[in-house]
């Protein structure tokens, strides 16, 4: 890592390079084991069972003593800013384009690569017809309550009452919109955990109220990634299915569920990075630290470095439009893109205009209104569909 900071142009660079060992594992303690199994050996007054309870007992006091576990452990090099690297591999060329559906939103992009692609910055017109798109923001239960979806709202309610019951109102809405829904509907929970409360709320909920659709819950194990969404599409083009899955999973980045396969998405809650992720710490700080010294003018270059509380809503909102994104895939497809969280705002500049274009987006906020009017306009796009 050394080497490679001196051979660099820019000594200065390596401060976006931070370390961090992931899983502290680095003794396992055999040489001492063994040697203390020769003394063991020794003892003949002891019985095996005898001796391997010592060993046992040598073993965790070692433990206990350094504070580590046997095993592996990995080191991980982060580089915090990605004109690490884009300035190496650009600067002998005279015209870059960086083009990407990806990221918006935009804020934060020319101090990431240190580049000011202000100067000629081109956000094509989307090629879709905001008639084909619904857009809603549903804040409230079925009952009119504000429905939050923060986790430590969640997680307090089932340490009170043993359940959420805003997971289980969230899940009744989604209900509700399945079954005004044809064939496929995505609904993304914010995180892996999250996804595996809304499973437990769930399985305690009449799962007839979804209908004849098929129930799928992603599953973090890759292996399973290709069986999953084969099994996902056969019943979306058949009498229809509803895939639980997460934000920034595999289930809600980079996949094509085009037509049929996505006539709904929802997300639930804000999908927030997770804070105690060693590399999102390392990059918050780095960034927040960039942010400090541009305000004192202590960085070169007139960039838009973000704060780290920025960082982490840029980061978020990415993610909710990643998951969104998956409801259009070209000109002629439709489908509703459904929020579920009482924190949304209707004028929030970060959601993705898929749904805020103002043909596009719900203006009630009445979750009974707002589910009628899209029951209704369900209806009419399917009734377009036949003719």
């Amino acid at each position: 890592m050394a080497a490679f900071c001196e051979n660099m142009d820019d000594a200065k660079k390596a401060d976006a390079f931070s370390f961090c060992i992931n899983r502290v594992s680095r003794l396992n303690f055999r040489g001492k084991v063994d040697e203390e199994e020769e003394d063991d050996d020794e003892d003949l007054d002891l019985t095996d069972s005898q001796r391997n309870s010592k060993k046992m007992a040598n073993l965790h006091a070692l433990r206990r003593q350094t504070g580590l576990e046997t095993g592996h452990f990995t080191f991980n090099v982060f580089c915090n800013s990605a004109h690490v690297i884009f300035q190496e591999t650009t600067k002998d060329c005279h015209t870059v384009v960086m083009a990407s559906g990806t990221l918006s939103p935009l804020d934060g992009i020319d101090a990431e690569f240190r580049t000011d692609f202000k100067k000629i910055c081109i956000r094509a017109n989307e090629v879709f017809d905001p008639s084909r798109i619904f857009g809603a923001i549903i804040k409230y239960t079925l009952n009119g309550e504000p429905l939050n979806l923060m986790a430590g709202k969640v997680e307090k309610e089932i340490e009170k009452d043993g359940f959420s019951r805003s997971l289980r109102e969230s899940l009744k809405i989604v209900s509700v919109i399945c079954k005004a829904t044809s064939n496929g509907v995505l609904v993304y929970a914010s995180s892996y955990e999250m996804l595996r409360k809304l499973r437990f709320e769930f399985e305690k909920l009449n799962q007839a109220a979804f209908g004849q659709k098929v129930v799928i819950w992603e599953d973090p194990d890759p292996r399973l990634f290709e069986t999953q969404v084969n099994n996902y599409t056969t019943a979306a083009n058949g009498d229809g299915a509803v895939l639980f899955a997460v934000c920034r999973g595999k289930m809600s980045e980079g996949i094509d569920f085009k037509d049929k396969l996505a006539r709904a998405v929802i997300i639930l809650g804000w999908p927030y990075p997770s804070i105690s992720d060693p590399q999102f710490k390392s990059k918050k700080a780095y960034d927040s630290d960039q942010f400090e010294r541009a305000r004192r003018r202590e960085v070169e270059g007139n960039y838009q470095w973000l704060g780290g509380q920025e960082l982490v809503y840029i980061r978020l909102y990415r993610a909710l439009n990643q998951a969104a994104g998956r409801a259009i895939r070209h000109k002629k497809d439709y489908g509703a893109i459904i929020l579920i969280h009482s924190e949304h705002t209707h004028n929030h500049k970060y959601i993705t205009e898929l749904m805020m274009n103002p043909n596009s987006l719900c203006k009630n906020e009445n979750t009974i209104a707002i589910l009628t009017e899209l029951q209704n306009w369900m209806k009419q796009k399917s009734d377009e569909m036949i003719v």
